[in-house]
């Protein structure tokens, strides 16, 4: 009788062991589970701003060299540097084909473009006008009077509902630049015109600046006003 009464006892205390031991076994499996799970989290965590940071420096590399600096920079400095002048070109033309340079821009255009141009006859900038328009951007264009003929974008563009005027300069309105949501101007000595496209020397350059793009908005402004050469 007492050797049974123990061999139950030691089966009791057999089977808690075991049942302990299994609670602690899927406790320290939980555990690992919502550690492992931790752990992935924090990895793609870190991976994502490894990947930031990456970007932040090719960027910081970008502005730097855009802007002539060498060495270590501040946090400020990076700030400063952000803000200088972004020069695209200089272009050439006929051989840099000047009029595909002018449509990349317009189709980049969100808001507003503000154009005055001496010669406009080139159907393909029109074209880009046109579609620019459509997409809800105001368009403002400054022709010359004397060049206003046959061959000329006025007509067609104001039958678009785009916004044209001769210029009213006693003179020449020889101007020849276009500023995209007041940031970005284009200008040089090419005209939109097939001569200027594919025979003549000419050139364009794109800067995409605030400072400049004021400069020639006031410019524009004071021209669609009706004041010209002051």
């Amino acid at each position: 009788m007492t050797i049974r009464v123990a061999a139950g006892k030691a089966e009791v205390i057999l089977l808690l062991v075991l049942l302990f031991s299994g609670a602690i076994i899927v406790y320290q499996s939980n555990q690992y589970a919502k550690l492992n799970a931790l752990y992935s989290q924090l990895q793609g965590r870190y991976n994502e701003l490894e990947a930031n940071y990456s970007s932040l420096k090719a960027e910081i590399s970008s502005i730097k060299a855009r802007c002539n600096v060498s060495g270590q920079v501040s946090v400020q400095q990076v700030g400063q540097m952000a803000s200088c002048p972004r020069i695209y070109g200089p272009y050439f033309c006929p051989e840099d084909h000047c009029s595909n340079v002018v449509i990349y821009w317009v189709s980049k255009a969100n808001k507003s473009i503000d154009l005055a141009m001496y010669s406009f006859t080139l159907d393909s900038i029109g074209d880009a006008l046109i579609e620019a328009k459509k997409r809800g951007v105001v368009i403002r264009v400054i022709f010359e009077r004397s060049q206003v003929n046959q061959w000329s974008e006025y007509s067609r563009l104001k039958s678009e509902g785009i916004q044209v005027m001769l210029d009213e300069n006693d003179a020449y309105m020889h101007n020849k630049f276009m500023v995209i949501d007041g940031k970005v101007v284009l200008t040089g000595s090419y005209n939109y015109s097939k001569q200027a496209d594919t025979q003549n020397d000419e050139n364009l350059i794109v800067i995409e600046d605030g400072k400049v793009a004021r400069a020639y908005e006031d410019e524009f402004n004071e021209m669609w006003s009706g004041i010209y050469g002051r």
